[in-house]
């Protein structure tokens, strides 16, 4: 992953990057926090060392000025939102709509998209969709995050698998506050995997403390617990 992060010079992911290393050395605890430090040391070393174009990039995030046309973008895609705040302007309509908009502020340099997955959304699909989009994402997050707590220790790689695609969809949606990576087929395709797996390890811990509270399986275990 440091390898790849010095191949992107989207801040965004940067950020993304070290917040969920943060999280994971608060979640891992003890030598958690140990191995995240040295990770998130080593990663400042490689980027420091890196070319100008990389140190040039670093510099630009307290730029107000540089960043003037990300912020314009915003500022454009917020004015959309004014004019139709409940159901949006509809997917797919963007494009049709979008100019009026751009138009009153020069310094964006694209009109793709709104740069931001949440704000693309509630242009698209209004506060309506929006919210519904925000509650798929918790219930997401929450079924992994459940998941990750129902898995016994012993239950590794599985448990470690399933905490780090949790965190990793944490990444993606904190790299969509600067980027419309919801809008990548490319890397969007990697959310949508990772969210099949987490439900799948969420539907087996279900099935297996089901099948654990049964009676049947309680005294079997009762039993076995005499023999010893």
């Amino acid at each position: 992953m440091v390898f790849a992060l010095l191949f992107s010079l989207t801040r965004g992911v940067w950020l993304a990057y070290l917040v969920v290393l943060g999280v994971l050395g608060l979640v891992k605890g003890g030598k958690g926090l140990v191995v995240v430090g040295g990770c998130t040391v080593f990663l400042a070393l490689v980027l420091l060392n890196a070319g100008s174009w990389v140190h040039s990039r670093m510099n630009e995030v307290f730029n107000f000025a540089v960043n003037q046309n990300r912020h314009q973008i915003w500022q454009a895609n917020i004015d959309m939102i004014k004019e139709r705040p409940l159901f949006g302007w509809g997917y797919g309509n963007y494009k049709q709509f979008r100019e009026p908009y751009y138009a009153r502020y020069p310094a964006a340099d694209t009109h793709a998209h709104a740069h931001n997955n949440f704000l693309q959304v509630w242009v698209d699909s209004g506060l309506v969709g929006l919210l519904a989009f925000l509650f798929l994402l918790w219930r997401i997050l929450g079924s992994g995050w459940q998941a990750y707590h129902s898995l016994p220790v012993e239950e590794e790689p599985l448990r470690s698998l399933t905490l780090g695609g949790t965190l990793s969809l944490v990444g993606f949606l904190l790299g969509g506050l600067t980027q419309y990576n919801f809008g990548d087929a490319e890397v969007v395709i990697v959310f949508w995997t990772m969210t099949g797996i987490l439900m799948r390890v969420s539907e087996w811990t279900r099935e297996e403390s089901q099948r654990i509270s049964t009676p049947e399986v309680r005294l079997a275990a009762v039993a076995a617990s005499k023999d010893h």
